[in-house]
């Protein structure tokens, strides 16, 4: 079930003609709202590769939040991983879902990984991951991982 929502502010648009709402406007703006958020999300899963990757978490320490536990759960999360995961791609992902609970979006992604263990063992992984994303100041910043499967 896809949900499309308001995420920034927009105008309200009125055809010179009528008093109607130029509904046409307000659909394309939700949509490029959306974009941006997908692509939020594409480079915030990529950013955590390369951390993971480089062994560098500030790369992606301006994606996160200021509340919310994700910050901390992911710095954590390298640590542990590192002595296991030699090496990690990211194959790409596409937004499933998009709910907006008014302070916070509930996001759901599909991601696709590669992950090559430090045993010598290598296999792709897709999940399902929920997110808790909110906008600071413009823009966009995940404040927790509601829930992530192995699909």
């Amino acid at each position: 079930m896809r949900h499309y929502v308001k995420i920034a502010e927009a105008c309200t648009c009125y055809a010179e003609k009528d008093s109607e709402p130029d509904t046409d406007s307000q659909e394309e703006s939700d949509s490029l709202s959306e974009e941006n958020l997908r692509l939020f999300m594409l480079q915030f899963i990529q950013d955590s590769v390369d951390a993971l990757n480089q062994d560098d978490f500030s790369i992606v320490l301006d994606h996160f939040g200021s509340n919310g536990g994700a910050k901390n759960e992911y710095s954590s999360y390298l640590e542990n991983i590192k002595d296991r995961v030699e090496h990690e791609d990211f194959f790409g992902g596409e937004l499933l879902d998009l709910e907006d609970h008014g302070d916070y979006l509930e996001v759901t992604m599909l991601e696709n990984y590669g992950i090559e263990y430090t045993d010598g063992e290598v296999k792709d992984v897709q999940n399902r991951a929920v997110y808790k994303v909110t906008r600071s100041n413009g823009d966009f910043k995940v404040n927790e991982y509601l829930n992530i499967e192995q699909q």
